[in-house]
């Protein structure tokens, strides 16, 4: 099943339609997009919008994300996708972040090591 079709059939199942959805959702998706959705003219919403949408739906937002073709591991994933993605716009969005990272993608373990040591972060592996 799609994600279009799965949030066909839970629309249709608890009677909402894309205002209803939206609204639901504390303003995080338009019903426009919602709509879109649902066509399934829309394959590849961002994680935030997927969370609105869940929200808006009033469904779980891990069997969401399956339907949109994630997979989600459970809390023993240190990187689960949302936080990941998250992560990802903090670095491209700021070029302090661009930066730090670049250099520590340069680093040996032993570097990396270091350097998080310097940053007083803990953790072994």
């Amino acid at each position: 099943m799609t994600l279009a079709e799965y949030v066909d059939q839970v629309m249709t199942q608890k009677g909402l339609d894309a205002v209803k959805v939206a609204k639901a959702s504390d303003g995080g998706i338009s019903a426009n997009y919602v709509r879109k959705i649902r066509r399934g003219q829309t394959l590849n919403p961002s994680i935030p919008l997927l969370e609105a949408l869940a929200k808006g739906l009033g469904e779980d937002f891990k069997t969401l994300m399956k339907f949109a073709g994630a997979s989600l591991k459970g809390p023993e994933d240190p990187w689960p996708a949302p936080i990941l993605i998250r992560a990802m716009q903090k670095i491209v969005s700021s070029p302090d972040f661009t930066v730090i990272v670049k250099e520590l993608m340069k680093l040996d373990k032993n570097g990396l090591r270091k350097a998080r040591q310097s940053l007083g972060a803990g953790g072994g592996e």
